[in-house]
């Protein structure tokens, strides 16, 4: 009957009628200002802020009210004047009925993933209480980010060698992924390729499955030459620099022992062979 007479956009300090139904948890006044007309959309503005309804109702928690919005059309990927969606707001309010709303109505969780990845840049690491739910490190290493992943290790509060239910690492995820630079940075850091996940796979097996093998094998062989690596979990540099036809790998491999006779799964004589035909060029020249 009142609004027969007022207004639904007529704003009061910067807040529509919906505003102040939502402030005061109000979810049947919600639900018949909507039904009324009322812009899911309407902004809030004030001297410092602007943001829209579904920014209030993820802040307060309020599910219902929020699914409201999210049926009458409201962009649940708008964001605040802060940057934030209704889904980093609901994360960092921890308000789980909210998240599952949005969750279950299609919010991007790509706009999360820039946001947590650009907070770790200047690192602020984010702070987790239960690491099987969210790892700052098993995240960056999904994502592949070099810039992030360069500020977690630099920060030395992540356990490289952390692993997840499945048994996998970050080097493992980045291995799996493909992300060679990101390979690069946590086995210079010194994450353990040599851990095996709860299907036996190990870093290097995985690194094998992808197009990228290639790449990954030249990060192993430089760590071998220039750290003496030779425990590496299924890597043989010794192998690698011979088929690669690399002369100075080899000899300077050699000169440090490394044991010739190692197979890599096929067999030494066929290292003997690769070796052959690296050395004797050499001395034939």
């Amino acid at each position: 009957m009142l609004l027969q007479h007022f207004s639904l956009e007529t704003p009061y300090h910067g807040r529509t009628l919906l505003h102040h139904a939502i402030l005061c948890g109000s979810t049947g006044a919600v639900k018949v200002l909507l039904s009324c007309g009322a812009d899911p959309e309407c902004p809030v503005k004030t001297l410092k802020t602007e943001f829209r309804p579904i920014h209030l109702a993820a802040r307060f928690g309020l599910s219902e009210t929020l699914q409201f919005l999210i049926d009458s059309g409201c962009d649940i990927n708008s964001k605040a004047n802060s940057g934030d969606t209704a889904l980093m707001i609901c994360a960092k309010y921890k308000n789980e009925e909210c998240l599952k709303v949005l969750t279950g109505a299609g919010a991007d969780f790509g706009l999360v993933n820039v946001s947590v990845l650009d907070i770790i840049k200047v690192r602020r690491i984010p702070n987790s209480s239960n690491v099987s739910i969210f790892s700052p490190l098993m995240f960056v290493a999904e994502t592949g980010d070099v810039e992030a992943l360069k500020a977690l290790i630099g920060s030395g509060e992540v356990g490289l060698n952390y692993q997840n239910e499945n048994g996998f690492s970050a080097i493992m995820i980045a291995a799996l992924k493909g992300h060679v630079e990101a390979f690069r940075l946590l086995a210079y850091a010194g994450a353990d390729v040599k851990l095996l996940n709860k299907s036996g796979e190990t870093t290097i097996t995985l690194s094998e499955l992808n197009q990228n093998r290639d790449l990954f094998e030249k990060v192993m062989l430089a760590l071998a030459l220039e750290k003496g690596n030779r425990n590496a979990g299924g890597f043989y540099a010794l192998h690698c620099a011979a088929r690669n036809g690399d002369l100075d790998a080899v000899t300077l491999l050699t000169s440090r022992d490394y044991d010739l006779n190692v197979p890599d799964g096929e067999d030494a004589l066929h290292l003997c062979w690769q070796l052959g035909k690296v050395m004797v060029p050499c001395v034939s020249s």
